[in-house]
């Protein structure tokens, strides 16, 4: 009798465990105010290694990659 009370415990409180452990996990993060998402034409700048986006506004972006 004490054997199944423990097993019945037991089987209890993993039951009580699954949401925790199936719980999808936070895949979004917060986005570091200095980031930008910017669509547009990708061209060579003036340099080597720099490169120049004109958004469809006429806005236009120059920026070298991170090593």
């Amino acid at each position: 009798m004490k054997t199944r009370l423990t097993l019945g415990l037991v089987a209890l409180c993993s039951l009580s465990l699954l949401p925790v452990i199936g719980a999808p996990q936070n895949e979004t993060k917060d986005k570091d105010a200095s980031l930008r998402t910017l669509t547009g034409c990708l061209s060579n700048g003036d340099k080597a290694g720099e490169y120049k986006l004109v958004t469809p506004e006429g806005s236009s972006w120059k920026f070298t990659p991170r090593p």
